[in-house]
């Protein structure tokens, strides 16, 4: 995982904009199915809770609704509760508690697990303090449960519930379902929250992103570019040759014209910076530049530096500020009207004041 982060931080700056698009192409295909659930879950509203089923004669195909909607009936063996632990190096990493449940008409110590709850620390509190809610029944292996809730055959660390089912000498059913009750309740569980356009808006961020990142390491390449440029200086190769005057009656085309062409007249040397001789303390003539003049201003390199921080300084300035729509979209639109004034004011003096000094120039010219 951390080679490919570090291959996609290699990837040259147009790359990255092919990488935002397919960005926008998930996010379109989940809004897609997200308001696809959306509507399954109003129809299923609609049409009102589904009849209790008992779990020993729950059949997935035909007992699962509109919005994967159950309404189930068994009793839990509490002797098979069974915290489910992930851990990464041996740091604890996600942790959820498992219900294994049976059907209403099984036996005591029947070994076919029907259902199963795997629910958070705070679902498991919940759930625990208003047993009253969902026991319906009692029979003789306890409370009989009835569960409303969406029904699926993957949770997460649906795997880890699967092993700790097999562990302890159990089977799973083949209509084998996980329970996910409606805590809030049923009208609440299938209203509509808003989720298409969050996870739309949430993918489209990422995309301004990525893309963000990419046109950032473009400008700040081609920065570094011209101001590796400026502080090389020009190339001495690169110098024009002062051409030397032919004498009369030569033709320029003629072979003795071209050769005569390719020298440099001695007027004209002056074109070109003299090095004057230097005496070394070994008494050996050297060459050298004219010493470099301490009064000149901020070198090249050290405005460039200068620019380069402060062009890395909106970039991650509009990387947080990308990062906080995403993370809450009203907060960080709040925040951006009170910054925006502040920002128009600094232009308006920043551009003001470079109109000024482009006046100043001309009037010293």
């Amino acid at each position: 995982m951390g080679r490919l982060f570090i291959l996609l931080l290699m990837l040259p700056w147009w790359g990255y904009l092919p990488l935002a698009g397919g960005a926008v192409w998930v996010g379109e295909q989940v809004y897609v199915r997200a308001l696809q659930t959306e509507a399954a879950k109003a129809a299923a509203l609609a049409e009102g809770p589904p009849a209790a089923v008992d779990l020993a004669a729950f059949d997935l195909a035909e007992d699962r609704h509109g919005a994967n909607e159950v309404n189930l009936r068994g009793w839990i063996d509490t002797t098979l509760n069974y915290e489910l632990v992930k851990r990464s190096n041996g740091v604890t990493t996600s942790r959820r508690y498992m219900y294994a449940l049976f059907g209403e008409s099984d036996p005591a110590g029947s070994k076919l697990v029907r259902a199963a709850l795997v629910l958070t620390e705070k679902e498991k509190d919940a759930f625990v303090a208003e047993l009253d809610r969902w026991a319906v029944d009692v029979n003789a292996q306890g409370y009989v449960f009835e569960i409303n809730g969406f029904g699926s055959t993957s949770v997460t660390l649906g795997g880890l519930a699967f092993d700790a089912i097999a562990e302890q000498g159990l089977r799973r059913a083949d209509d084998f379902v996980f329970i996910e009750p409606f805590f809030d309740g049923r009208e609440a569980a299938l209203a509509p929250h808003g989720v298409p356009a969050k996870q739309r808006k949430m993918f489209w961020l990422i995309a301004a992103g990525i893309a963000l990142f990419g046109l950032g390491k473009r400008m700040f390449a081609r920065k570094d570019a011209i101001g590796r440029s400026a502080a090389a200086g020009p190339d001495p190769h690169a110098m024009p040759v002062p051409k030397a005057p032919l004498a009369s009656g030569i033709a320029p085309d003629t072979p003795l014209g071209r050769i005569t062409a390719r020298r440099v007249a001695p007027a004209d040397s002056a074109a070109f910076p003299a090095i004057a001789p230097v005496r070394s303390d070994t008494g050996n003539a050297r060459a050298r530049d004219s010493l470099p003049d301490l009064t000149a201003p901020v070198s090249e390199p050290t405005r460039r530096g200068l620019s380069n921080f402060v062009f890395l300084s909106r970039l991650v300035l509009a990387m947080i500020f990308v990062g906080a729509l995403a993370y809450d979209p009203a907060a960080a639109i709040g925040l951006l009207s009170l910054v925006l004034p502040i920002v128009a004011v600094l232009a308006v003096a920043i551009g003001l004041r470079r109109l000024l000094a482009s006046r100043r120039a001309a009037r010293t010219i």
